[in-house]
């Protein structure tokens, strides 16, 4: 129990990431693609709203290497399969802002925020693997951002994109 001026009651600590699930901002989604070919890609597309700004994790598995990339201000001629972003807190009434696209036909990539690698292994034992980000990016609002998996191998190879954004409001509620 926390003592002093002004406590009287026990003082319980969370991280952030777990206090905006209960707060019903943190909204996940996920895409796969059981056999992205080799070259292939697999990419989710990100309109951010004009308000509030988000914040964004994401991870990108390959059953081989591969590269994840997250560019902003790209320009698409198609949007692609539209997703529907999952909010974490399942009591939540909390109406997401973000709209999230699956494969978009991208015609200009804009600026590249982030590259990561994703190395699949090597030799007989090879498993693939996967990369995350551990510091969330802010994206700019009212824009489009793209989430990008690259297969850099020959051959097709289960890849999955996962993402984690929650909404930043200042010190007000929801």
């Amino acid at each position: 129990m926390a003592t002093g001026r002004g406590f009287n009651q026990h003082v319980i600590s969370t991280s952030v990431y777990h206090s905006h699930v209960h707060a019903g901002i943190m909204f996940s989604v996920d895409v796969f693609d059981l056999a992205l070919a080799g070259g292939g890609t697999l990419g989710i597309l990100f309109v951010t709203p004009a308000t509030p700004p988000i914040h964004i994790l994401y991870d990108g598995e390959l059953g081989g290497d591969a590269k994840l990339e997250l560019f902003e201000d790209v320009t698409v001629s198609a949007n692609g399969t539209l997703l529907a972003p999952i909010n974490r807190n399942r009591n939540s009434a909390f109406t997401d802002g973000v709209t999230a696209y699956q494969d978009p036909t991208v015609t200009d990539f804009g600026l590249t925020l982030d590259t990561l690698v994703v190395p699949g292994g090597s030799g007989g034992a090879a498993q693939g693997g996967g990369a995350a980000i551990t510091l969330d990016w802010e994206l700019k609002v009212s824009s489009q951002n793209l989430l990008l998996l690259t297969n850099l191998t020959g051959q097709n190879h289960i890849a999955h994109l996962h993402t984690d954004y929650y909404y930043e409001f200042h010190g007000t509620t929801v």
